[in-house]
Formats: structure tokens, C-alpha cells, sequence
């Protein structure tokens, strides 16, 4: 009786690497998890729609902010050109109050909250204007140059309060931070605060270093005129 020949099977590699056995194997996986495929497919569609949606919608946001923005300065620089007009007129104001309110995160509420603050100070209303201002430096925290502003708007509201202690230290701020503006102008305050409150010697101090230190300062005369 002959021998049954033996067969050897063929190794995995000579069928799983052939592309119509994989698309095969991939079709037949589909068809056991299809359903786990279309809700993971629908899943990341949506995902995809809402963050395009997102920066849709934070696009359109900025724009109108700025609008509404530019539209309050364009309404306020007319008034004050008009000598006539009362610093008390709110014409205007209403477009900066729906920035802050329909906007508040976008970047045209930063300008805003400076602008009203500006405003408020104009009026003499200097604890609305700190609290704009207030606002508006927590907004500007990572920009080094708008804080400076920010900072010294601060101090001046505190100084027009005869609060001169508050305001030398708002003052103060600016020159410890990192940035090189508006610290002839921070020395300068800062000079006219310990005048304020009788400190002749660290007022003069500061007089000094302007002297010394910014000769092409605006303030540079002022100062000098106090040293000599």
C-alpha cells in the first residue's frame, strides 16, 4: 500500500502578505465591528466640526468686538473735538458696554476696558476707572509694554485720590518688571508721589536717575530743574 504523501502547509507569511488577503481580513473585521467603526467615525467628525466651529465662531466674535470697539473711539474722538461737548456725555459708551458684555474675551475688550477706564478717569470717576483698568490688567498680563500703561493709569487714578502711597507702589511695579518702557515716565510719578507725602530724599533719588540715566527723557528738564 503506498504511502499517503504528506503535505506542508504554507508558511503565514506567503498568504497574510498578499494585498488581496489583507482587504480581505480588513473587510471581514469591518463586518464583525461595524457599528463600534461608524460610532467612532461619527465621534471624530463631530469633534472635528465642533473645533472648526469654535474658531468659526471666535473669528466672527473678534470681528464684531472690533467693530463695536472702533465704532465707540470713532464716536468719541468726534465728540472731543467738538469744545462744546460735555466730558460727561456718554455718546458712545453704549457700544463699549456690549463689548464687555456680549465679547469680554476677546481682544478688543482689553482696548476696551483701557478706553472706558481712560473715560471714567476724564470724568473724575477714578473707582470706575481703577476698576476698568483693574479689568483690563488682568487681560494684559503677558504683555509687557500694555501692563506699563495699565500700571501707570492705575497710579494716576490712586494719585488723583491722594492716595500716594497706593500709587507709588503701582508706580513701583513698572520699574520691577522686565520692561525697559515707560520707566523714566515710572521715576518720574514715582518723584511726584514721595513729594506728596513729604519725602524729599527718595523723591530727589528718583530725580537723580532720570538725570543720570534717561537724558532723552521728556522729563529729563523737570527733573533736573528739581536736582539743581
Amino acid at each position: 500500500m503506498a504511502k499517503k504523501k504528506r503535505t506542508i502547509s504554507k508558511p503565514l507569511s506567503a498568504v497574510s502578505d498578499k494585498p488581496g488577503s489583507i482587504l480581505l481580513r480588513w473587510k471581514e473585521f469591518a463586518d464583525q465591528h461595524k457599528n463600534w467603526i461608524y460610532g467612532t467615525l461619527a465621534g471624530v467628525i463631530i469633534i472635528i466640526a465642533g473645533i472648526f466651529g469654535i474658531r468659526y465662531y471666535s473669528a466672527v466674535s473678534q470681528d464684531r468686538a472690533y467693530v463695536l470697539y472702533e465704532k465707540g473711539m470713532e464716536i468719541r474722538r468726534e465728540l472731543e473735538l467738538k469744545k462744546d461737548t460735555p466730558s460727561t456725555n456718554r455718546t458712545g459708551i453704549d457700544a463699549f458696554d456690549e463689548v464687555l458684555t456680549r465679547y469680554p474675551d476677546t481682544e478688543a475688550a482689553k482696548l476696551t476696558c483701557i478706553a472706558y477706564g481712560d473715560y471714567e478717569y476724564g470724568n473724575g470717576n477714578y473707582d470706575q476707572a481703577i476698576a476698568h483698568y483693574l479689568q483690563a490688567l488682568k487681560a494684559v498680563e503677558s504683555e509687557p509694554l500694555m501692563k506699563a500703561f495699565v500700571l501707570n493709569s492705575i497710579g494716576y487714578c490712586y494719585e488723583e485720590k491722594k492716595d500716594y502711597k497706593t500709587a507709588s507702589g503701582y508706580f513701583t511695579k513698572i520699574l520691577d518688571s522686565e520692561n525697559k518702557m515707560l520707566k523714566d515716565l515710572a521715576h518720574f510719578s514715582l518723584a511726584r508721589a514721595y513729594e506728596a507725602m513729604g519725602d524729599a530724599p527718595d523723591a530727589l533719588s528718583q530725580y537723580e536717575i532720570i538725570v543720570k540715566d534717561y537724558p532723552d527723557s521728556i522729563h529729563f528738564q523737570a527733573a533736573e530743574e528739581s536736582v539743581y
